[in-house]
């Protein structure tokens, strides 16, 4: 397959987030899967349609999971649940909401789509 993982975190329950793009045979998609702490697939989140990747993740008290990267020639920010719900429509290139732990910060630089998700407590 040419499925590629750029980064990879956990949050306070030791589930592991992995998030890269997934190639669907013209194209690549970004995606987000979420392990528990055995190592088995709790969900598995791409968005098609378009060519793209995330490529920084954080989380945050609650758990909820944030993924920056690019998705056809556009940023691409996503909050997601601890259920893999990413509320209202899903849609992939809206900002999410700001923690109240942090702050999300995301560049894309030149068309080029290098993001970077950044965390600061307060």
């Amino acid at each position: 397959s040419h499925d590629h993982s750029f980064s990879i975190t956990t949050d306070s329950n030791d589930n592991v987030y992995v998030i890269g793009k997934s190639h669907n045979g013209e194209y690549y998609d970004p995606n987000t899967i979420k392990y528990d702490s055995a190592g088995n697939e709790i969900w598995n989140k791409t968005y098609d349609g378009g060519n793209g990747s995330v490529n920084a993740i954080t989380t945050d008290s609650n758990d909820d999971v944030y993924v920056a990267g690019s998705f056809n020639d556009d940023y691409l920010t996503v909050k997601y649940s601890t259920s893999g719900y990413t509320g209202g429509n899903g849609d992939p290139e809206g900002i999410p909401e700001f923690s109240t732990v942090g702050i999300i910060l995301v560049l894309l630089i030149a068309g080029v789509g290098i993001a970077f998700v950044v965390k600061k407590k307060q």
